[in-house]
């Protein structure tokens, strides 16, 4: 079984991080990472950005300010049995030349232990848990291969295979 740990972008260097777990044969868990400046589908990309009305709603944030925001990247984190997720984005300011970058706080899908939630709060809601389980599921699509932007070459000629013999 694999569970995605990290999905980020940085498209100003065409560069994507994916970090995940998954189960070896010998029961143990490993982490991965892949890093690539192969693009992925727009399907993955605006999986990303789906995570933005729930950064909104987690940081308490001011209406209107989706729409100036990027989203680049969300760390999910797995202890317990209790998932939590940190989201990240930046938003564009006015009299700044450099954004405002935002790190949601963490929260979960359970608390931690009865009680521990703080009378429900740093909960996220059962869309934000929908939103996480399209994004994992793309960014294994990702990694496999699957949801890359170019998916194949498009040749205009047939090629010519080239035999060099050697001397």
């Amino acid at each position: 079984m694999r569970h995605l740990l990290k999905f980020k972008t940085d498209s100003a260097r065409n560069e994507f991080l994916v970090k995940w777990e998954a189960d070896t044969k010998t029961g143990m868990q490993e982490t991965f990472t892949m890093e690539s400046t192969e693009r992925p589908t727009k399907k993955v990309l605006d999986a990303l950005e789906m995570m933005g009305p729930h950064l909104c709603e987690i940081a308490e944030l001011p209406d209107g300010w989706l729409e100036d925001m990027t989203i680049l990247g969300v760390t999910i984190t797995r202890n317990e049995g209790v998932q939590g997720l940190v989201i990240t984005a930046t938003r564009e300011l006015e009299e700044s030349n450099a954004p405002l970058v935002l790190n949601s706080p963490h929260f979960t899908d359970s608390a931690y232990s009865e009680g521990g939630d703080g009378n429900g709060k740093s909960i996220y809601s059962d869309e934000c848990a929908d939103a996480i389980a399209e994004l994992e599921k793309l960014a294994f699509d990702y990694i496999d291969g699957k949801e890359r932007e170019q998916q194949q070459l498009e040749l205009t000629e047939k090629p010519t295979a080239v035999l060099h013999a050697l001397n």
